[in-house]
């Protein structure tokens, strides 16, 4: 851990939050205690994410087919050398 520099949950809040425009009545830094004070949680948002309604679950899912796409020639490549192996070893089996 030499060299790194370790950032807690609320430092990385303390520099995300108002970066990304989220400041307003339901957040604001609280100077006495150093903490983000907050109102009340949007569960429907949540709870819309969580079904595949996110903002980026489109891209994710697309870059996940994508991915998976562009394994294949491994998947194949991986089965047919099993299939090799298999064979080699009955026919050494039977001689």
């Amino acid at each position: 851990m030499a060299g790194q520099t370790r950032y807690s949950r609320t430092s990385i809040a303390a520099r995300a939050i108002p970066a990304h425009g989220h400041t307003g009545d339901a957040l604001a830094w609280n100077e006495a205690t150093q903490h983000y004070d907050f109102g009340t949680i949007d569960w429907s948002e949540f709870q819309a994410v969580l079904k595949g309604n996110g903002p980026c679950n489109r891209e994710r899912l697309e870059a996940r087919r994508s991915a998976h796409e562009g394994g294949r020639w491994v998947r194949e490549a991986a089965a047919a050398h099993a299939a090799k192996q298999k064979a080699r070893a009955a026919a050494s089996q039977a001689a």
